[in-house]
This record gives structure tokens, sequence and C-alpha cells, in this order.
């Protein structure tokens, strides 16, 4: 009896599998819910769990809708079959794909869907009123599907060889020797040249380290690039001097090193940065940038019955601006002469006493330029002028 009942737990702990189910078997199940037998005798009956059996008939209209498509009855998974409008889409998105490969022009996933919309919309406009009811969105997994069915792999574009004009690269040999025969000339004369970069600082991505190590800590790649022009003759006895194209004119590594002794001709193309200008107020430009804001509100005031409405806009216009009316009167405030100490110089009233004389007629006017020696208890000045106004002459 032990061995019996540890036999049937463990038998009870096993993961059970995930069991198939044909549409056959469904749509009978659906057939005995609907003719009112219990969902638990249905689960016996099928060896199935309650849950799975309710699963089933929740998805009954989907089930019954799939079975009338005259879908093989022993297949267990409800797949959409595609229309003909898509299906002709597609076969004309294909022929559209090999023609922008052969004109060399990349596409991307957004590009694909555009036009595969595009096509979709021409195609459904050409079956009339019988494709009404079709939709297509080309979504991500449409795409995936379609990338299966027409064989697609993305890859990325070569550099150079994208932009070949390769017609023109077949014509040339013929030409170059007619040039060659019509000038007459000679193997040592004629030079081919090309650039090609140089990255000098690159490290080799991998390296060798012993059997304990597992792994070795990397490094920031240096991305430090040089151009360089390599050439020579079609006989090979002449080879050009290197021509070195780098960002420095002095770098310090060169450092009191005469330039002409390098085994390259050595050139810099430093891409000068402009000098972004700094950005400042002016009182003038703050007083511009007001007035239209002023006159707006004064315009909604003379129109709007509604007094609180138009008080709200009001100030919330006069909050949003306020930091700039703040900046405006504090430049304001510098412009502002507040007083005349550039133009007077106190002295001393003893001084001032025994020193003061009343000029004579004949005698020159004093300067505006210079100070004029006053004391503090004769006169007293207030001024109060403006940029707009002239300096105050005595």
């Amino acid at each position: 009896m032990v061995g019996e009942k540890r036999k049937a737990s463990s038998e009870s702990g096993s993961a059970k599998k995930r069991q198939a189910i044909s549409f056959e078997t469904k749509v009978a199940i659906i057939k005995k819910l609907d003719t009112g037998e219990k969902m638990v005798s249905v689960a016996r009956a099928y060896n199935l769990n309650r849950s799975t059996v309710g699963t089933i008939y929740k998805q009954k209209d989907r089930i019954m809708e799939h079975v009338k498509g005259a879908v093989p009855m022993q297949s267990t998974i409800i797949s959409k079959k595609r229309g003909k409008i898509i299906e002709e889409m597609e076969k004309l998105l294909t022929i559209w794909l090999e023609d922008q490969q052969q004109r060399r022009i990349p596409l991307s996933l957004m590009l694909i869907q555009e036009k595969a919309k595009s096509i979709f919309e021409d195609v459904k406009a050409k079956a009339g009123e019988s494709a009404a009811e079709e939709t297509f969105s080309a979504s991500h997994g449409w795409f995936s599907r379609f990338k299966k069915r027409a064989n697609l792999h993305h890859v990325s574009v070569s550099g150079e060889a994208a932009s070949a004009d390769k017609e023109a690269a077949e014509r040339f040999p013929q030409v170059l020797k007619e040039i060659i025969e019509e000038g007459g000339y000679s193997a040592k004369q004629i030079f081919n040249v090309d650039e090609t970069g140089l990255f000098w600082k690159k490290m080799p991505e991998k390296t060798y380290i012993s059997r304990e190590e597992k792994t070795m800590s990397g490094y920031k790649a240096a991305k430090d690039r040089l151009t360089l022009m390599l050439g020579a003759n079609a006989e090979g006895s002449y080879k050009l001097k290197p021509l070195l194209v780098y960002r420095a004119a002095n770098p310090r590594a060169l450092k009191n090193v005469t330039k002409s002794s390098l085994p390259v001709i050595w050139m810099s193309n430093m891409k000068e940065e402009t000098p972004v200008p700094m950005k400042k107020f002016e009182t003038k430009l703050l007083a511009e940038g007001f007035s239209p804001i002023d006159k707006a509100i004064a315009l909604f005031e003379q129109q709007d019955p509604n007094i609180e409405r138009c008080t709200k806009v009001a100030n919330q216009l006069n909050d949003a601006i306020q930091c700039y009316r703040i900046i405006y009167d504090e430049k304001k405030k510098k412009t502002l002469q507040s007083s005349l100490d550039r133009f007077f110089r106190p002295v001393s009233s003893k001084s001032s006493k025994e020193d003061t004389h009343q000029p004579s007629s004949s005698s020159p006017r004093p300067s505006t330029s210079s100070y004029i020696e006053v004391t503090e208890e004769e006169v007293t000045f207030e001024a109060h002028s403006s940029d707009d106004e002239d300096p105050l002459m005595i």
C-alpha cells in the first residue's frame, strides 16, 4: 500500500505535457456544451482541464468562423489566410525592392512599410467595392513574415561600392589606352595616385593571455586618424613622396623638427570652429519686445466685456515676462545718471572760503571736461539724465 501511494504521488508530481487540440475536437466540445452538458463532464470525457474547456467555449465564435473557411479539421492553430489583395501587393512590393537594389538605393523598415501601404491602397482601389472591407497596417509582424517569404536579410551598405559608376569603370581602360597612344606616353610617365585613411593609434582587438586567465580588461579605442595619399608610376621605378594630412599643423611630438626632413609631405586640415557670439540683452530691444504685448493687453481690455477674464489674462502675461522686465529695469538703472560726481569735485569749506574769488570777465571760461571746485555748502545738484540727454554744461 505504501509503495502504491508513493508511486501515485510521483506520477501526480511529474510535469504535465501540453496537448494540442484539433479543430475537430474543439467543435465537438462546443456542440456538447451547447446541448446543455456540464463543463466538468465534458472535460472528463476528453481528459482535459475544466479551464481549457472554458477557454475553448469562450473562443466559440472565433473557432466556428475559422472552420467555415474550409480549414483542415486536424489543424490546431488559428491562422489568418492572406487575401488576394495582400498577395498582389507583396508581389509588387518584391518587384519594387529588386528595382531599388539594382539602383543601389538603401531602404529602411519605415520606407518599406510606407511603400507597402501605398501599393495596398492602389491595389484596393483597382479591386473596387469587393475589397472595401480589406485593411492593412504594415505591422512589424507582417514585415517579419514577409521577409521570410521574400528571402530578405538585413546587411550593411559598403562604403564606396554603392557610389561607384560601374559603366564608367568598364569604359575607362579603353579610354585610358586611347589617351596613352595619342600622347605617346611611356610607362614611366603614367602615375596612379590614391588616398587612404590610417588609424595610427588603433590597437588589436584580440590578444594572447595565459590559460589560467579567462578574460582581459578592455580599453577605450583610440580614434586618431590621418589621411595618406600614395602614388607610383606604372613601371614601378618611381614612387611619389607620400602626402600626409593630419589635424594638427605642429603636434607636440614633432617639436623642433623640420617638416622638410620628414619622409612625407606634412599637411594639416584643422577645422576652425566659428566662435558662437555671446548673447546679451539690450535695453532698446527689450522695450521693443514689451511693446506688442502691452498693445495686445490694451486691445483685449477694450473688447472684452468680462473684466475678470481680461484681468486674469493680463496678469498671466505679465507674470510670464516678469523676469525680462526685471532685467530691463536693472539695465535701465545702469544707464541713468544718478549724480554729477563725474563733473564736480567737492572741496572743504575752509579752503574754499580762503581761496574762492570771483572770476573776472576777461578770465577764460572753465572747460566742461575738467572738475569745477565748489563747496558742498554752497551748492547741491540733483541731476537726472538718460542716454538721450546731453551732459550738463556749466
